[in-house]
């Protein structure tokens, strides 16, 4: 797969630190073990370098911490600092020194100070995240928490992303939450980063693994949530945003299922590719696909703008037609045009299959769900890879995800969508991962396994459904299935541990 993990390991909570142009990647780290119904986090740190965060390499673990990290630098040394407890420090993010005690004094804050196991399992404080405040000449830790009970007694509403602050990044002091409490019971991954003079902070929500969103006027906040829904299914979670040169880029971590059709928990996998982040007029985030995902791009298998319609795809149920010219859509004010495909599934749900199997691509078109003699009725189409259906339905406003048993994967809310005008679809899959955009924006990235036979399918469902300047290239990336060639006895197959 594309996507970053250890060799018979995963990617938990990570942090980021740039040294002489190398990212080096931090993360809590485990097996990954058949038919794991839980974590296996072990006490040390997975570590990788990268110099573009596409490609990595592993590294040595670091044994010294094992929890969520924060990295930073300190005058002329680097810090990774562990679950708010602890600290370790290195001129040259390889060696480590000794874990040392942070001092905090929250007996006086605003935060829990106990473990609390009423109805959830969630522990105060951990999951830093340091920056740099350049006005104070000191840092802040942002830190997922939670309100003493006499603040908030209701458990579901004391969640809160804490705040502290220090100068030598050892001796801290409480400081109000960066991100209030009352709406929800634990936040965690916290990270701020700022854009145009506004500070966007990303974080996800136990137990339900939702990504957020939220803004403030000044780093240290108070933040407000602005989407108040999940920016992403819940197959990205904890993440890190990196500052390059051509902007902040979004990386976050790959949540799976234990092993291929395992209907057990998501657990962790992998480190996404990484995304750019775009700031919409109104605050709210949009994650678009960048230059670098066209290099694994193989060969050109179809394109519509070159290639006749029918001599790659062929009509499967309903009714169907290639249109060698333009044409009126149903509707009799639509314009159908020339080498494109028409579905009509009013009666019987109309399928267009592609000539051949393609296990991993990156496919483009365009498609519209044009009215329907004018008749009031629940539009709905999209495609079908390899039996995983990507529905558009303009009655639900959403963009839905179903495995070939008909499960439902995910479901991203698409209120903008109407009829009668065209949409911009690109769907990348490798390995069973896969990314959908919708006119350039990240809709859901996910890990959804079909049935092994590589078919690509458009259909119709109650409606109609034109599809335009289709095409399709195969990607180029290693396969991963069998047995690796490292392991002669068979113990480690598709990367996970017998």
């Amino acid at each position: 797969m594309l996507e970053y993990h250890p060799r018979n390991h995963y990617v938990n909570d990570f942090t980021i630190m740039k040294k002489d142009g190398v990212y080096h990647l931090f993360h809590i780290t485990g097996e990954r073990l058949k038919l794991s119904r839980g974590l296996t986090d072990q006490p040390r740190q997975g570590h990788a370098e990268s110099r573009d965060l596409f490609h990595w390499k592993e590294l040595p673990f670091v044994t010294a911490l094992g929890g969520a990290c924060s990295a930073v630098r300190h005058k002329d040394r680097y810090a990774l600092v562990d679950n708010v407890n602890k600290i370790c420090w290195s001129r040259d993010l390889v060696k480590w020194s000794e874990p040392q005690l942070l001092h905090f004094d929250f007996k006086k804050s605003v935060y829990e100070t106990e473990w609390v196991q009423e109805k959830t399992r969630y522990n105060s404080h951990r999951d830093p995240n340091i920056h740099r405040d350049p006005e104070r000449k000191s840092y802040l830790m942002f830190f997922c928490s939670r309100v003493r009970p006499d603040i908030e007694p209701d458990i579901f509403l004391r969640g809160c992303v804490g705040m502290a602050e220090s100068e030598d990044l050892v001796h801290w002091k409480p400081l109000p939450p960066a991100l209030p409490h009352g709406r929800h019971v634990f936040p965690e991954s916290p990270h701020v980063i700022d854009i145009d003079g506004r500070y966007h902070m990303f974080f996800t929500i136990s137990p339900e693994n939702g990504l957020r969103h939220a803004v403030a006027d000044s780093l240290r906040g108070p933040y407000r949530e602005v989407e108040n829904q999940d920016l992403l299914p819940c197959y990205v979670s904890a993440s890190e945003t990196v500052k390059t040169g051509r902007g902040w880029l979004f990386l976050g971590r790959l949540e799976d299922r234990t092993e291929r059709c395992n209907r057990s928990r998501l657990a962790p996998r992998a480190l996404c590719l990484p995304l750019g982040v775009r700031i919409l007029e109104d605050d709210s985030v949009a994650f678009r696909a960048l230059p670098e995902l066209e290099k694994f791009r193989g060969n050109c298998l179809f394109d519509s703008k070159k290639h006749n319609l029918g001599d790659g795809w062929k009509a499967l149920s309903g009714d169907c037609r290639i249109n060698r010219s333009r044409a009126k859509a149903a509707n009799l004010h639509e314009d159908i045009p020339a080498n494109s495909l028409f579905l009509s599934g009013n009666i019987t749900t109309a399928l267009v299959g592609y000539r051949d199997s393609v296990a991993d691509f990156d496919l483009e078109f365009d498609m519209q769900l044009p009215t329907f003699n004018g008749n009031d009725v629940q539009y709905r189409g999209g495609f079908i890879i390899d039996g995983v259906k990507f529905s558009l339905c303009s009655v639900l406003k959403s963009f839905s995800c179903q495995d070939p048993d008909s499960d439902i994967l995910a479901v991203k809310s698409v209120p903008q969508v109407k009829l009668d005008r065209y949409y911009h679809i690109r769907a990348f899959r490798c390995d069973g991962i896969t990314q959908l955009y919708m006119d350039g924006n990240l809709l859901m990235y996910l890990p959804a396994y079909g049935r092994g036979e590589g078919r690509i399918e458009f259909f119709a469902d109650h409606n109609d459904l034109i599809v335009k300047d289709i095409r399709l290239w195969g990607i180029k990336a290693s396969d991963p299935s069998g047995f690796d060639v490292d392991d002669p006895k068979g113990d480690i197959m598709n990367g996970i541990r017998f």
